[in-house]
C-alpha cells in the first residue's frame, strides 16, 4: 500500500509524494537521505503506475513531479524557450519539466537526488548501486547518469557493485531518462541561457555550462519499451561551433586525463573502423593506459 500526500510547493509545481512502507536509500558514510523525482504528464496514469511498481520493489520513496506540456511552459522560463529553435513541443516539456525539478532541487537545498522520467526501468539491486555510486563518486561531481546507451569508449573511475562500475566519458550520452543530480549541478542546469537543443542532446555539451558528468557502466536503467514516448522527436539541433567544439576536447580531456582521453578517442575511431565495414563495435573501457573490454 502506498499514500499520495500534496506537498506544499510554488505555484508553478506540482509534487505528490508517494510513500512506501520500506527503508529510504541513505548514503553510506554521510546520512543523507537521497531524494528520488519522477517526471511524469497528468495524462500518463500508466507510466506512474509503472514506476509506483517499481518504487515497492526496490524500497524507493518517489515525489512525483507534473510534468511540463510543451504549449505551457512557466512564466520564469518562457523567455529560454522563445527561439528562434526547432524544438518540437514535446521535446520542449521534457526540457522545461527536468529545469522544474532542478529548480525545486535547489529551493529546497536538496544535496543530491535521484530524477526519473516515467518510463525508467530499473535494474536489480538498484538502490544498493546508486548508494554506491554517490560514495564513491569524486568531490564536485555534477550529474551521474544512469540509463546511457553506451556506443563510445568510457574512462574507468571505480568499481562499484555486482559488475558495474562509476565512469567518465570520451562523448557525453543522449540521455535524461534517469540520472543522480547534485545541488551545484542543479544550480549549472538553472543557469539561464537559450534552450535551442533537447536536454538529452544539450548534455553532452557538458563544457557550456562547466558540468561535470559521470556515468555508470553498464548503463543499470532502460527505457520500458512498451510504453509509448510521449515525445515526438525531430533531432535536427546546431551544433557547437568550431571554437567551442575546441574548448570542449580540451576541457573533456583535463577532466579525464589526457593519456586516457587520447587512448579512448583512439577506440573510437577503430569504432568508426568498424562501423563503415558492418562490424559490430566494443565499447572500450580504459584504465589509466591500460584498456579492457
Amino acid at each position: 500500500m502506498c499514500t499520495l500526500k500534496q506537498l506544499p510547493l510554488p505555484s508553478d509545481l506540482c509534487l505528490i509524494r508517494i510513500h512506501h512502507n520500506s527503508l529510504q536509500i541513505r548514503i553510506p558514510g554521510r546520512g543523507e537521505e537521497l531524494k528520488t523525482f519522477v517526471i511524469n504528464l497528468d495524462r500518463s496514469a500508466d507510466r506512474l503506475a509503472f514506476m509506483q511498481e517499481q518504487a515497492a520493489e526496490h524500497g524507493i520513496t518517489i515525489d512525483r513531479i507534473r510534468a511540463v506540456e510543451g504549449t505551457e511552459v512557466p512564466a520564469w522560463l518562457a523567455r529560454e524557450f522563445r527561439g528562434p529553435h526547432r524544438l518540437s513541443p514535446g521535446e520542449i516539456g521534457c526540457y522545461a519539466s527536468h529545469l522544474v525539478v532542478a529548480k525545486h532541487i535547489v529551493a529546497s537545498e536538496i544535496a543530491w537526488a535521484l530524477v526519473l522520467e516515467d518510463d525508467a526501468k530499473l535494474a536489480p539491486g538498484f538502490s544498493e548501486l546508486i548508494a554506491k555510486a554517490v560514495s564513491s563518486a569524486p568531490e564536485g561531481w555534477d550529474i551521474i547518469h544512469l540509463s546511457s546507451n553506451f556506443k563510445k569508449s568510457v574512462i574507468f573511475t571505480a568499481e562499484l557493485i555486482s559488475g558495474y562500475r562509476l565512469i567518465r566519458y570520451t562523448q557525453g550520452p543522449i540521455t535524461t531518462t534517469a540520472y543522480l543530480v547534485s545541488h551545484s549541478g542543479a544550480r549549472k542546469i538553472l543557469f539561464p541561457g537559450s534552450r535551442v537543443r533537447p536536454i538529452d542532446v544539450d548534455r553532452r555539451y557538458a563544457w557550456q555550462r562547466q558540468l561535470d558528468i559521470l556515468g555508470v557502466y553498464p548503463a543499470p536503467v532502460v527505457q520500458h519499451q512498451i510504453l509509448k514516448s510521449t515525445i515526438a522527436k525531430d533531432r535536427t539541433y546546431p551544433r557547437a561551433n568550431p571554437v567551442s567544439f575546441a574548448y570542449g576536447v580540451i576541457w573533456t580531456a583535463r577532466k579525464v586525463g589526457i593519456t586516457a582521453f587520447l587512448s579512448g578517442w583512439r577506440s573510437n575511431y577503430m569504432n568508426s573502423i568498424r562501423k563503415f565495414f558492418g562490424i559490430p563495435y566494443k565499447i572500450i573501457i580504459v584504465r589509466d593506459e591500460v584498456s579492457t573490454h
